[in-house]
């Protein structure tokens, strides 16, 4: 029986000798306190997990800060082509959201705001002030930050609607 116990011991303390010696890959990544160190399923790897409105390796830059700037606009419309340009600010000191002036060539002076979630910005269905016009759209962003991928809906006030496919470029 005493050799049975000593085993036994023995078997459990390697366990845990082995288990416990085990690196963690989170132990060393900083996340800041805009995101939270997610350890990979196998356990192998380790990244931040951001919470909304930021981005990046360590959660540290605002989602905002990549699309905010001047923008170059080429619009392809069932009623034709557009060429003009567009500003995206900061939204009110808001983290996930940004105004959009000149959106669709509809005026410098009206401001849509729009949702941002990491490479997307989404224009949640609106209507401008006088309610002569509403948009709906979505835009990606390219990976180097410097064109936006564009569809969107653009339905005036009698009812008529135009669908758009655009490509906007950073004005550098």
């Amino acid at each position: 029986m005493n050799n049975f116990l000593k085993s036994l011991m023995a078997i459990a303390l390697a366990a845990f000798v082995f288990t416990g010696c085990v690196e963690d890959p989170c132990d060393t990544l900083e996340c800041g306190l805009n995101g939270i160190p997610t350890e990979s399923a196998d356990g192998s790897t380790c990244a931040c997990e951001c919470i909304n409105g930021f981005d990046g390796d360590a959660c540290d830059v605002l989602a905002t800060g990549k699309f905010i700037g001047n923008w170059d606009a080429a619009d392809d419309c069932q009623a034709g082509y557009l060429n003009y340009q567009s500003l995206i600010d900061p939204f009110d000191g808001q983290q996930e959201q940004v105004e959009i002036f000149n959106f669709g060539n509809l005026g410098e002076l009206l401001a849509w705001t729009a949702n941002v979630s990491s490479d997307t910005i989404i224009l949640p269905l609106s209507s401008d002030t006088n309610n002569d016009f509403q948009v709906l759209g979505m835009g990606i962003i390219s990976t180097d930050r410097n064109t936006i991928n564009w569809n969107y809906t653009i339905t005036d006030n009698l009812g008529g609607a135009d669908s758009c496919a655009g490509v906007w470029t950073r004005v550098q």
